[in-house]
């Protein structure tokens, strides 16, 4: 009777073990989600389909952590962050081309000021002559 109760005091210990709560990969998407938000991710377009993704992935995995299922919130968890992280990354690159593209934007208005004013210096050198 002795070795029965032990046996299932380990049985309750490992499955317990395997059963724990996914903390770690927890922390991971809600600090990937919310690295995506401060970056403005939900203000992109082409980036706010990925942190809905994150967003949905991480409450399906607290609803398979309310029914005990932690190897499935698990996997939620990880996609969670993986989709947190490309929602960061798209928002990064948008508004890195965005800035590339003002930035051209004022260049052509400079070149063209100075190309204006070129021509106006050499109209007035050819006056005063």
């Amino acid at each position: 009777m002795r070795s029965v109760t032990s046996a299932m005091l380990v049985a309750l210990m490992v499955g317990a073990c395997a059963g724990a709560a996914p903390v770690a990969e927890m922390s991971r998407a809600e600090r990937a989600i919310s690295a995506a938000q401060e970056v403005g991710a939900e203000d992109q377009p082409a980036s706010t389909i990925y942190l809905l993704l994150a967003r949905e992935a991480y409450t399906k995995a607290r609803e398979r952590l309310a029914v005990g299922d932690t190897e499935g919130a698990r996997r939620l968890l990880l996609r969670a962050e993986a989709d947190a992280e490309l929602a960061l990354t798209v928002a990064r690159e948008s508004s890195v081309r965005d800035a590339a593209e003002r930035t051209l934007e004022e260049a052509s208005h400079l070149g063209v000021s100075c190309v204006d004013q070129g021509r106006a210096e050499a109209r007035e050198a050819r006056r005063a002559r």
